[in-house]
């Protein structure tokens, strides 16, 4: 694995899409102070996660983004993109590219990416665990580390020496397997609990649960032997129900035979007044067409008056257009005048035009000539530019290494300024620490008051969150009465739609018709009425009352269907049934003048019903005659008003019959067929609602429930921060330690300043020697640009001469054209005359024709208009003729209608006798009705016990019933049974499963707590084996990494000793890391004895002997040989190459040494003001420049 290129965007100085491509060996990235280099290892440093805004020189993590210049608006983000070899699969991706990427918007959102998916920070720290590449590895060295590595105590080097060791990721695993084992041991604490409470509950639940368990049998025998004994009673009512419907059909077809005879007469009188109303309407057809007649006649002498009107128009208009027809004649000969003098005004026009033409030629010839001359003119300052951009590019090149140069000067002075100020910042450095300091004590004080604020909010969150669980706990109970009402709902509706189906309370005969057309032995049988209509619950009652036991009746589709089925039921012995063939049952609509106005009146009982098309015969036979009113008295005075001549019905049940008879009292149903299905629907419909409000309640139970959930995770959150605050606490008090021991460092320091001072001013002298000869090469490359700038100016200035010329033969050709166009203008203008004249000759002609034409259409049209009045005066002969004989129709219409009136008298005398015997009918059959409905209230209370008792429908019943031989003796154990349940006194059902679920619960959890106990000791063995697993990978790692450091350190150093010890070898896992050294020909007693650049020396010694223990697949190393002098820049830079093939070096630098070394070099500029540019040379170019 090594890193293939660097993509940055909108990051700190970088504001344009920057891409920079390595090779595997060493690449240099110079530049001047301030030009934005060392913005890259912050780019690598944060994509790779790092969060800590000092670490990336900056205040605030918003920093990252390009915040504008002079000439640019700021960014709203930053992105860096970086891209990985993988194909050797040291990343666990299986690609052979990985593209990590990070993102920061300056809202605060920020998003990481691995090979475009997005990922959060610990998959990014996961994938680059123990590979030398994570944010704490040892792939970004810079100044900063260099310093920390010498400085650090003991105990606070180990970091980067578990890198290299690869034990990240067993710390790691350990402590997640620790903080596991913390919760085991809360768990277990909980569980136990958990058991001692179920422990006192178990003996108690065990008595309870045997008493119910007793009781359930005893019920359980009840149930049996009861449900035997309703569903024999069940029997016993069903026969004589089958018994007394068949007295009722034959009640019924008396009635209905009556019934059929009042409606063929009403239905004869109902014809007469139909025949009355169409000879009204045939009286009232002929007026309007006499009225029509006369109307026309009048239409007629109007138009005759318009005809004569138009005639003596048209006279006038002939004598009018004869006097223009002479004017036109007349102005032909001067339009032939003024023709001819236009044409020759045209020929001399066009002869003027022909000179101007060759003026114009001539004009375009001289253009040719000028434009030659430019295109002469063009290419010398296209060379010229050319020489211009050479000189350009020179300065460019020259610039970025005589920058290098001046950078290295910078630097020797700025440390030698360093080496003059060394006695008084020593003191500046004691104040600032001790400033520091003082600012830890405060942060200590701050930290202190976030924790106890951290803490004042887990309770608030944990009080908010036990009030939202008591809400949800009560919605839950709430939701479970809901559920409960519609289970009852629904139950109630299953049970009456299992008598529904089952066709309870019809008779048998109607049943055995049904279920033998079901099975296809009876052809053309549709439907009972029942089947055929629905009601509204409010109508439901007056129309059970109105049709009654109609409505068992069955309806066919032919009298051939119906004679079937009558002989079926005759040889099977299956009763009688009343059969209503859609072909011959006819009925008619009751139409009384004023009905719809009278109080109390509803409507008529078959516009109160729903019902297919097809049975409109049989609803109009059953309803179309039978009102409906609200209530009795209202009945009563319609009834009266009418002279009793139909049915009326009220709401609540109550009847007026025809003829004057009133049958009423408590509520007589046909077995409640239709309310039972209305009431079906209704179950059916509660239920819904239920589910609806269930439904409706499910966003704030949810929202509930995310509520707790995001308080729970709020409360964690706030641990956790609570856990950072702590953790923040004991960095403070480290880092408070760690500037006592910097004041002591830095005295050290000063005295070593001034020894290096005579070497400093040497190297200084020779850097600006080196910035005085690239001087000379860019004066003289500025010269060059200067030249060729001189001739690029004389050549604009001849093309502008060139350009004058041109313009002004430009101007003659202008001035050509427009004569020559305005002498076009006046040859169109002269043609366009002549066309008038011809086209005005050619209209006067037209004219004088239009007009002609004119006077022959006037006298056709006087002609026609004389036919017309001769036509209107026959047309009013006949319409006088015509009305005539509609009178004499009208007489004879009125003599047909007094006819029919006689006829109508007679057939309401003879209806009155039918009325009289149907009502007697009525009598019997309401009688018989009352008594089947006494047997269906004791049948259905018997069905209603089997569902409030037991929850069960008659076929479960029928069921679980058993013969009872002896009914006394089954009466005397039911009322034992009775006797036995009592004395058992109150019984808690819900023990049994409540024993059950806590004994279950109580083995569960000691299940659980031997479970826990098991994973607790798991976790403890998994602990130690880490703990094993990283001392000796750790003790390998670092046994080799000293012996490396030792070989290391007398490479660069060219002798001397070096170590790495272990301050306290028993704990390899805790102890710190002590160096000790011993330059060549020096005793040192204690590491900060050592000069800055010795102490830098050190430093990179560790860091390449950690890389050749673990070589990481790339390093960044940040000016890290900036305190070293030439001679061992050149010894690092050389070592760097024999570390080159396991690692690949990214180096940013100043120093020439290791430039020279590279093998691919990049140059950061800042020519345009807070924006950094990127200059990618090669070493070749950077020989060339410097010769």
């Amino acid at each position: 694995m090594f890193l293939k290129s660097l993509e940055l965007q909108g990051f700190k100085s970088f504001p344009d899409k920057t891409r920079l491509n390595f090779g595997r060996g060493l690449t240099a990235v110079v530049g001047p102070n301030g030009s934005g280099k060392s913005n890259i290892s912050d780019a690598v440093r944060w994509v790779l996660g790092e969060q800590s805004t000092k670490a990336l020189r900056g205040i605030k993590m918003e920093d990252v983004i390009f915040n504008g210049s002079a000439g640019r608006k700021s960014y709203g983000w930053a992105e860096v993109r970086l891209f990985l070899d993988n194909t050797d699969r040291a990343l666990p991706i299986d690609s052979d590219e990985v593209v990590v990427s990070r993102k920061y918007y300056r809202s605060g959102d920020s998003e990481y990416r691995i090979c475009d998916k997005i990922c959060r920070l610990r998959d990014v720290n996961e994938l680059f665990m123990d590979t030398g590449l994570g944010r704490d590895g040892y792939s970004l060295i810079g100044q900063g580390k260099i310093a920390e590595i010498i400085g650090a105590k003991s105990t606070q080097r180990r970091e980067i020496f578990e890198e290299a060791a690869g034990i990240s990721k067993y710390r790691y695993r350990k402590e997640e397997a620790e903080h596991s084992l913390v919760q085991a041991d809360e768990n277990l604490l909980r569980l136990r609990d958990n058991l001692s409470g179920l422990e006192e509950r178990v003996g108690p639940l065990r008595e309870q649960s045997d008493k119910a368990k007793k009781f359930l049998e005893l019920a359980e025998e009840k149930k049996s032997l009861e449900i035997s004994v309703w569903m024999r009673n069940l029997r016993r009512l069903k026969s004589q129900l089958q018994e007394q419907n068949s007295s009722i059909s034959v009640f019924q077809a008396e009635y209905d035979s009556l019934n059929a005879d009042y409606n063929k007469a009403e239905e004869y009188i109902g014809s007469l007044y139909e025949g009355i109303r169409n000879l009204d309407f045939d009286v009232e057809s002929r007026r309007k067409e006499i009225a029509e007649n006369e109307a026309g006649i009048s239409g007629l002498a109007a138009d005759s008056a318009v005809s004569k009107n138009e005639i003596q128009h048209a006279e006038s208009e002939i004598a009018r257009i004869g006097g223009e027809i002479k004017e036109l004649e007349a102005s032909g000969s001067e339009n032939a005048a003024f023709a001819e003098a236009k044409r020759s005004e045209l020929a001399a026009k066009e002869a003027e035009r022909g000179s101007l033409a060759e003026k114009a030629a001539a004009c375009a010839a001289g253009a040719e000539g000028i434009a030659g001359a430019e295109a002469e003119n063009a290419a010398a300052r296209a060379k010229a530019s050319a020489e211009l951009a050479k000189a350009e590019a020179s300065i460019g090149h020259i610039s970025v290494v005589l920058a290098t140069a001046g950078s290295d000067a910078e630097q020797y002075e700025k440390r030698l300024a360093e080496m003059d100020a060394a006695a008084a910042k020593t003191g500046e450095l004691i104040a600032t620490n001790e400033k520091d300091l003082a600012d830890i004590g405060e942060f200590l004080s701050d930290n202190a008051s976030r924790a106890e604020s951290l803490q004042n909010s887990i309770s608030g969150i944990a009080l908010k969150k036990g009030l939202r669980e008591k809400q949800l706990a009560a919605m839950e109970e709430s939701r479970a009465a809901l559920q409960k009402n519609a289970d009852a709902a629904l139950g109630r509706a299953k049970l009456l739609q299992d008598l529904e189906d089952h066709m309870e309370g019809f008779a048998q005969s109607v049943k055995f018709v049904l279920e033998r057309a079901k099975a296809g032995a009876l052809r053309g049988i549709l439907d009972p009425v029942s089947n055929i209509l629905s009601v509204e619950s409010k109508y439901a009652l007056a129309v059970e009352t109105a049709i009654s036991g109609a409505l068992q009746d069955v309806v066919v589709t032919d009298e051939d269907a119906a004679r079937r089925a009558i002989g079926v039921l005759k040889e099977q012995n299956r009763g009688r049934v009343t059969f209503l063939p859609l072909t011959s049952v006819h009925g008619s609509k009751l139409t009384e003048n004023g009905l719809e106005h009278c109080e109390g009146f509803i409507g008529l009982g078959s516009d109160l019903v729903k019902y297919d098309k097809k049975y409109d015969g049989v609803i109009l036979s059953l309803l179309g005659r039978i009102a409906v009113a609200d209530e009795l008295g209202n009945a009563i005075a319609i009834a009266k008003k009418y002279g009793y001549r139909f049915r009326i019905v009220t709401l609540d049940g109550q009847l007026v019959n025809a003829g004057g008879s009133l049958t009423g009292g408590s509520s007589v149903k046909s077995a409640g067929i239709l309310s039972r299905r209305q009431e079906i629907e209704e179950l059916q419909a509660q239920a819904e609602a239920y589910k609806r409000q269930l439904a409706d309640g499910n966003a704030e139970y949810m929202r509930l429930r995310e509520e707790i959930s995001a308080l729970a995770a709020d409360s964690l959150a706030t641990e956790s921060e609570l856990r950072t605050a702590k953790e923040d606490r004991i960095r403070a008090e480290a880092e408070k330690r760690h500037l006592e021991e910097k004041i002591a460092a830095a005295k050290a320091d000063a005295e070593e300043y001034a020894s290096r001072r005579a070497e400093i001013v040497g190297l200084n002298a020779s850097a600006k020697q080196r910035t005085a000869e690239f001087t000379a090469l860019l004066s003289a490359a500025e010269t060059d640009k200067a030249k060729a700038l001189e001739t690029i100016g004389l050549l604009e200035k001849e093309a502008a001469a060139v350009a004058e010329k041109k313009a002004r033969n430009a101007e003659e050709a202008a001035a050509l054209a427009l004569s020559a166009a305005l002498t076009d203008k006046d040859i169109e203008a002269v043609r366009a005359d002549i066309e008038r004249l011809r086209v005005s000759e050619e209209d006067r002609l037209a004219r004088k024709e239009e007009r002609k034409a004119a006077i022959v259409d006037m006298e056709a049209a006087i002609r026609a208009h004389r036919e017309k009045i001769a036509a209107a005066e026959a047309e009013t002969a006949r319409l006088n003729a015509e009305s005539a004989q509609r009178r004499e129709q009208i007489t004879a219409l009125y003599a047909k209608r007094q006819e029919f009136e006689s006829k109508t008298t007679q057939e309401r005398s003879a209806q009155k006798s039918i009325v009289a015997r149907r009502e007697e009918a009525s009598v019997r059959l309401a009688k018989a009705r009352a008594s089947l409905d006494d047997l269906q209230k004791d049948y259905d209370r018997i069905i209603g016990d089997l569902w409030d008792e037991y929850e069960i429908t008659y076929t479960m019943a029928d069921e679980i019933a058993q013969e009872i031989p002896e009914p006394q003796k089954a009466q005397r154990r039911l009322a034992e049974l009775r006797n036995k349940i009592k004395a058992l006194g109150p019984v808690n059902v819900s023990a049994i499963e409540e024993y059950r679920e806590v004994f279950g619960r109580y083995e569960f959890l000691r299940t659980q707590i031997e479970d826990a106990e098991k994973a607790r000791d798991e976790l403890r063995g998994l602990i130690r084996g880490l703990t094993g697993q990283m001392k000796t990978i750790f003790t390998d790692s670092f046994t080799r990494i000293a012996g490396n450091f030792a070989v290391v350190f007398r490479d660069l150093f060219g002798g001397g000793e070096a170590k790495l010890t272990l301050t306290d070898p028993d704990d390899v896992l805790e102890s710190g890391i002590e160096i000790f050294v011993q330059p060549p020909g020096k005793i040192v007693n204690h590491i900060a004895a050592l000069s800055g650049g010795e102490q830098a020396f050190v430093a990179i010694a560790i860091y390449f002997a950690i890389l050749k223990v673990s070589p990481a697949p790339f390093c960044i190393l940040d000016e890290i040989e900036a305190a070293l002098d030439e001679a061992n820049v050149d010894r690092c830079a050389e070592y760097l190459l024999t570390l080159s093939g396991d690692t690949q070096f990214i180096a940013i630098t100043h120093r020439r040494g290791t430039m020279e070394h590279a093998d691919r070099l990049y140059g950061v500029t800042m020519q345009e003001e807070g924006v950094s540019k990127l200059l990618e040379l090669s070493l070749d170019d950077m020989e060339t420049v410097e010769a």
